[in-house]
């Protein structure tokens, strides 16, 4: 029998942290898209937006979310597509930025708070997918 080489060991957990983040990022934002999708009249309350607007953004994440579990479900894991990943919640950060900045009085206070904590998640699995795929390759 041939043991498996260190480097390829290695490889193999690199994948699986990089598939185990991608997981993270898909059962987060399907938590998220749901709570958007079933509650978005007491959500939009909260807010201070109208009733379509949490419930278009769940159908957005919930997209979202099918696209991340073709990714995370492939194998090989594709690396390229991994990145777009990475690229989708680096630009959900730069809108809720955009809309915290531009749009200072269209939310509610704990609104605001609550986009700067998803917006900071949303940061924290673009690091670590980037850092997964760093370590993939």
């Amino acid at each position: 029998m041939i043991s498996p080489s260190p480097a390829s060991e290695e490889a193999v957990a690199a994948s699986r942290f990089l598939r185990g983040v991608l997981w993270v990022d898909v059962w987060g934002s399907a938590a998220f898209g749901l709570l958007l999708l079933v509650a978005a009249g007491p959500v939009g309350k909260f807010a201070d937006v109208a009733f379509g607007v949490p419930l278009g953004i769940g159908l957005v994440v919930m997209a979202w979310v099918a696209m991340v579990t073709s990714v995370v479900r492939r194998v090989p894991l594709a690396i390229g597509a991994a990145s777009f990943v990475v690229l989708g919640n680096l630009a959900g950060v730069a809108v809720i930025v955009v809309v915290l900045v531009a749009f200072p009085d269209a939310l509610s206070t704990g609104a605001e708070w609550a986009l700067g904590f998803i917006g900071l998640g949303m940061l924290d699995l673009a690091v670590l997918e980037r850092i997964g795929m760093r370590r993939a390759r």
